[in-house]
């Protein structure tokens, strides 16, 4: 009786023991960049939501390591395996898998989680949290992401300008409290009407007035924000327009994406006009009162629509003001972009809109069963002008929207490429994204001092035949290499890729 009972009294203490969530909100003046902070109840930092010109969210594992990085621009999303880190992009309308392979064995990154880890279950109080800000926590969060970035092949880093600066500059980062809140109140309704049309702007009116708990308010709707942004992403915006095939393709270089970005932030449309849909958009009417000092804003709000429908949108409602601001529901659809006619030249690849069947235009346009030309000629366009030797092997598979695959082998003899064998199955599932796998092999014979050969695997969406994925193994070398076993094997790119829709 005596145990069952220190069982039960255990059982009522072991919530005690838990530490309760913490939320601390930063504000850079000159910057005019709030940053949120959240640690779990085991005391562990959860989140970092930075906001300023764009909204741009960290959530953090308890290990130190990545979960997702969310902003207008890109989502990704990170899973962790013994051996590889597996990274899922959405950059305007396109989802494509990445991975960075032996991430334990990066010293690096190991230092660099270490110092992170040194706060591990230590943030549970509104001191320690100060502590840790200004003693360069903040900066460690940064400084893992923009590492395991940049360990990737393709520039998708810079879509994250944000990790490029300082989060806590002492002496110009101040812990917001009702004394900063009044200061930040007034020196927005200065600056004027503009800056309510970015997202710090819009935070700010939606959340206008000060209590102890306002950064929990703002961090909890900004984690609904995010989730409805990563809708956003999955659609393709024509205000976007070229930043997809220069962040996905790995011939591309970090120095042509800064510059595309440059012009989409040019003449991205006003923040609360994207997301029209999704919260209230706030109009403010800056006027002036002759019997006040300074200018006074006004905030009025528009009941937003729902997507696609012209029907109410349903609403989930926040905390601030007695629950009267509106915070994004969940269980919305994301809406279509309605901007248009960016000063940028457009990309080749097709549109993909959803039909009433819920297929693709590549899933309607994909070739015919045993008919390979559409597949041949873009594979021409990509061979002619190759750097990896004479074209001696092309395996191609089309896995086919019913869940089947085509396959189609070809030798290289005189100089013409030929059919050697062609096999199909039906299949009898249903696949949303068909795709095409394509082996490349290149036979070495230009130069005899080089040994060794080439292949390249693409894989392609089967309509217009926007690169998904390339995977690269470059096996040439020395004759001197291949007589003393040492068996060159460079690649580059995934060797594995399956669409989960793009």
């Amino acid at each position: 009786m005596r145990k069952n009972f220190f069982i039960f009294i255990s059982a009522l203490l072991i919530p005690m023991l838990a530490h309760a969530q913490i939320d601390v909100a930063t504000y850079h003046a000159d910057r005019q960049q709030l940053i949120c902070y959240h640690a779990n109840e085991d005391g562990n930092l959860e989140g970092v939501a930075v906001v300023d010109n764009d909204i741009t969210i960290i959530l953090m594992n308890n290990d130190a390591t990545m979960q997702s990085i969310d902003n207008s621009l890109a989502s990704l999303m990170f899973e962790y395996e013994d051996v590889d880190v597996n990274i899922n992009y959405i950059v305007d309308g396109t989802r494509l898998l990445r991975y960075i392979y032996r991430w334990k064995e990066d010293a690096d990154f190991q230092k660099l989680r270490e110092k992170q880890l040194v706060y591990k279950g230590e943030l549970t109080t509104l001191e320690k949290m100060d502590k840790y800000l200004s003693e360069g926590g903040a900066q460690q969060v940064y400084d893992v992401a923009s590492h395991t970035l940049g360990n990737l092949r393709n520039p998708i880093k810079v879509c994250y300008g944000v990790l490029d600066q300082y989060p806590y500059e002492n002496g110009k980062t101040k812990i917001i409290d009702k004394e900063v809140f009044d200061g930040i109140a007034k020196d927005l309704s200065t600056i004027g009407e503009s800056v309510y049309k970015k997202p710090v702007g819009n935070v700010f009116q939606l959340f206008n007035v000060w209590t102890e708990d306002w950064p929990s308010k703002v961090y909890q709707w900004l984690l609904n924000y995010r989730d409805w942004n990563r809708k956003l992403n999955e659609q393709e915006k024509s205000w976007r327009n070229g930043l997809r095939p220069k962040v996905l393709q790995n011939e591309t270089t970090p120095r042509e994406v800064i510059t595309i970005i440059k012009v989409i932030e040019k003449n991205r449309p006003p923040h609360v006009d994207i997301y029209v849909d999704i919260v209230p958009k706030n109009i403010v009417t800056v006027t002036k009162d002759s019997g006040k000092k300074g200018v006074e804003g006004k905030l009025k709000e528009r009941e937003p629509n729902a997507p696609n429908t012209g029907k109410a949108a349903p609403e989930a409602k926040g905390t601030n003001n007695g629950g009267n601001v509106r915070v994004p529901n969940p269980n919305m659809t994301a809406p279509k972009d309605s901007v248009a006619n960016v000063a940028i030249e457009p990309d080749s690849d097709v549109a993909i809109e959803p039909d009433s069947d819920n297929r693709s235009e590549e899933a309607k346009n994909a070739p015919p069963k045993g008919d390979p030309d559409k597949l041949l000629k873009f594979l021409s366009n990509f061979t002619d002008t190759t750097k990896y030797g004479v074209l001696d092997h092309v395996a191609i598979v089309y896995y086919t929207a019913s869940g089947g695959e085509e396959n189609w082998s070809y030798f290289r003899e005189k100089g013409k490429l030929v059919l050697k064998s062609h096999t199909s199955f039906e299949g009898w599932g249903h696949r949303d994204y068909p795709y095409v796998r394509f082996w490349i092999d290149f036979a070495n014979n230009i130069d005899p001092k080089v040994w060794g050969d080439v292949q390249i695997q693409l894989y392609t969406t089967p309509c217009s035949f926007r690169i998904l994925n390339t995977y690269i193994i470059d096996c040439r070398g020395t004759q001197e290499e291949y007589m003393n076993g040492h068996l060159p094997h460079k690649t580059s790119g995934n060797i594995y890729y399956m669409p989960d829709g793009y």
